[in-house]
């Protein structure tokens, strides 16, 4: 037998504990239970007694246990029952509230899933379901021309998630790594709000510059902290915009529109050169592309698996694939998880266990459980008998902050985005929003309200342009650069508006290529509506299918590379779809291996980044772009 099939997985102690306290509470009905009868019916509590362990481990052990779920919603009570404490979960308060959603509310949770269908963000899929676990209008019910986006990436809504939990305007500290520094220098601010224009951003003012700044998120390169030592000018200032007296009505979303060019062509074109002279540094050994998860915190990991306890228990079909989506967890995790259910349980007085069961159970082996159930993918249940802790444990019992986030930014882009005709699903985006609010930490809704989202002027008009000819069924004609520089005028049916990290595409069926393309707005040079143009059945057929990421097929013509990313620019390198990847801990520079369409649209590409992004192999295409930086750098310094 191989390492790998012999290799067993265990569950989680911490989870499977804090998941048998809350299903033995609820199994001693409204009476409650004691904390003696607590230590001898969950398990791990007399395992603790029957080793010998003293009655402070089990009072660390149980606080801690207590804690975490409290902090994933359920409602643990605590009352002293003469020398005894009684605890009790009232299952009518186990899990979140109905928010009783009209068909409208309804109808915008659907469009807000349908415009984040591609986002990588862990819990939101959970989330949209537990607002509206009865179901969510079909796809189709109404038309849906409305933008499918992703809301960031991980590296950016983990430090939204850390700004949301500090609040805005307090002093911040962090390490930056701006545009054309080689490594992160600290950065003291108060923050004043936070917005999306293609990545995320935090606008706030600069206690070293005593200015305001923008700080793109993915360029923060450790966790945001309060700032406790201040200079007396940082002191006053930063008191001032605490009191409301200074820049207290920022407009987060004008600043976004409002970014300059950071440096000059030449400057640019001097930092390819630069960075393309000589010979490559060594390509270090590139690993396959896996979900990048940080370690869950306990709490966390408890409040995960109650969701999924929730959602296997609802009587829903859901395979082992979807609960990998759904709550973007790798297969080691899900395989962790489902052994943790299956270990949930209660004994009685009669000491039988009652537990939870996974149905196919997970096997304990790594291979088995990789090789058979995943590759089987059968549907998986949980069971367990009849009472009212299986009645309330099916119930979700609350909004990861991931997810909580998640669905507060999807909301916020229906409200911003609506165009006039889908009013009235605005207005629902809107109560929805107020329902949210009453139901997630009161810092999530306070980040979500202070969030800006801003487009250029040409991607309005590209939009609105869209949206008309997708609304009257007409085409568009286009004057379009593609990534290889070559402009061409094409006339086309659109479908849809898709938006792939930084870059906002059109999706159409394109007459001339016969076939789907997607088209950059920033690349769109002239666009006219044709009135006199219905589209055809094959973009009717089109609009059917759901949009894929932006991602260029292999041809004859293309060519893999090895790109090395700076610093400011590591958050991107996602976006360039890697096959392989190396992150370098040290000096925060990402390498990978990914494929593009031509050697020109790799050199369109490389020569965008500035200097940011470097060509290691293969060393002819280095050279190319060497080439054609230095070139382009002689003209402009000849014309003077």
């Amino acid at each position: 037998m191989s390492q790998r099939a012999a290799q067993e997985q265990q569950a989680d102690d911490g989870v499977v504990r804090a998941l048998s306290v809350a299903k033995t509470v609820l199994d001693a009905g409204p009476s409650g239970i004691t904390r003696a009868q607590l230590r001898e019916r969950v398990e791990s509590y007399r395992e603790l007694k029957a080793s010998g362990q003293d009655d402070d481990s089990f009072e660390r052990m149980f606080g801690r246990d207590k804690e975490y779920l409290r902090a994933s919603g359920v409602p643990l009570t605590e009352t002293s029952d003469g020398g005894d404490y009684r605890y009790g979960i009232d299952p009518e308060e186990y899990g979140l509230p109905d928010l009783r959603l009209t068909p409208s509310e309804r109808l915008a949770l659907r469009r807000a899933q349908v415009m984040f269908a591609h986002s990588n963000v862990r819990g939101l899929e959970h989330a949209l379901w537990a607002l509206s676990p009865e179901g969510m209008p079909a796809q189709g019910s109404e038309t849906e021309q409305t933008l499918q986006a992703s809301i960031g990436s991980e590296q950016e809504i983990e430090r939204l998630l850390e700004l949301s939990a500090l609040a805005m305007r307090i002093p911040l500290t962090f390490q930056y790594t701006g545009r054309g520094r080689q490594g992160p220098a600290a950065r003291h601010v108060v923050g004043l709000g936070v917005g999306a224009r293609g990545h995320w951003y935090l606008y706030g003012y600069d206690l070293d510059r005593l200015a305001p700044r923008i700080f793109r998120l993915d360029r923060i390169h450790s966790n945001v902290r309060p700032l406790k030592r201040l200079s007396e000018e940082q002191r006053r200032a930063a008191e001032a915009i605490a009191a409301g007296t200074e820049h207290s009505e920022a407009d987060v979303a004008r600043a976004l529109e409002e970014i300059p060019a950071q440096e000059s062509r030449a400057a640019l074109l001097q930092g390819i050169v630069a960075v393309h002279t000589g010979t490559a540094p060594k390509v270090p050994r590139l690993r396959p592309v896996t979900p990048r998860r940080s370690s869950d915190a306990a709490e966390a990991k408890v409040e995960r698996v109650i969701n999924m306890a929730a959602l296997l228990l609802s009587g829903q079909e859901v395979r082992p694939s979807e609960l990998l989506r759904r709550f973007s967890i790798t297969p080691e995790q899900l395989q962790r998880d489902l052994l943790s259910l299956s270990m949930t349980g209660t004994f009685g007085d009669s000491y039988s266990g009652d537990y939870l069961e996974v149905h196919p159970a997970p096997p304990l082996e790594a291979g088995r459980f990789h090789d058979e159930y995943l590759a089987a993918d059968a549907p998986v249940e949980l069971t367990g008998p009849a009472g009212a802790a299986v009645e309330a444990m099916a119930r979700p019992v609350s909004l990861t902050r991931h997810g909580a986030l998640g669905v507060l930014i999807a909301l916020k882009a229906l409200v911003d985005f609506c165009p006039p005709e889908d009013e009235h699903i605005a207005d629902a985006a809107r109560t929805l929003q107020r329902k949210i609010a009453d139901v997630v930490p009161a810092e999530l809704v306070s980040a979500a309200e202070s969030m800006a989202l801003a487009r250029t002027p040409a991607d309005v008009r590209s939009i609105a342009a869209a949206r008309a000819a997708i609304r009257h069924g007409h085409s568009l004609r286009l004057r379009y650069t593609d990534a290889e520089g070559r402009t061409t005028e094409r006339t086309i049916e659109p479908v849809q508006i898709v938006q792939e990290g930084p870059s906002t595409y059109m999706r159409a069926w394109c007459r001339e290529a016969r076939g789907e393309r997607l088209f950059q707005l920033g690349r769109i040079e002239q666009l006219d509506l044709l009135p006199e143009e219905p589209r055809g059945p094959e973009a009717a057929e089109l609009e059917l299918t759901e949009a894929q990421r932006p991602r260029a097929a292999r041809s004859s013509e293309s060519i893999d590379v090895v790109l090395r990313f700076a610093p400011p620019a590591a958050g991107t390198a996602e976006r360039f779809a890697p096959e392989r990847i190396h992150r370098d801990k040290e000096d925060g520079t990402v390498m990978i291996a990914t494929h593009f369409r031509s050697s020109e649209a790799a050199i369109g590409y490389v020569m965008a980044g500035g200097g940011d992004i470097e060509v290691l192999q293969p060393a002819e295409l280095r050279e190319q772009v060497h080439a054609r930086a230095a070139q382009e750098l002689a003209g402009q310094e000849a014309s003077g």
